[in-house]
């Protein structure tokens, strides 16, 4: 559960692991909270999605290690 605002909403739009609420409205924030807790199922499959989201969309294959042959490309290119 995560206000709906920065990097919070890129995150689990992109992930699908979670829920978003507005961070103006205190029982936004309740009802995310209450929909979790009361339903361990409906838990279950956010943390599933999330971790899967993240191996997807931020792991070392789609974000770390292209970023390190890019800069290693550039420090190469300039030396």
């Amino acid at each position: 559960v995560q206000p709906s605002c920065g990097a919070f909403r890129e995150v689990l739009e992109r992930t699908g692991g979670g829920i978003l609420y507005d961070p103006a409205a205190p029982s936004s924030l309740a009802d995310a909270l209450a929909s979790i807790l009361l339903n361990p199922t409906y838990r279950e499959e956010l943390a599933e999605e999330g971790r899967a989201g993240v191996r997807r969309h931020f792991g070392l294959n789609t974000t770390t290690i292209p970023a390190l042959l890019d800069a290693y490309g550039l420090a190469a290119a300039s030396s």
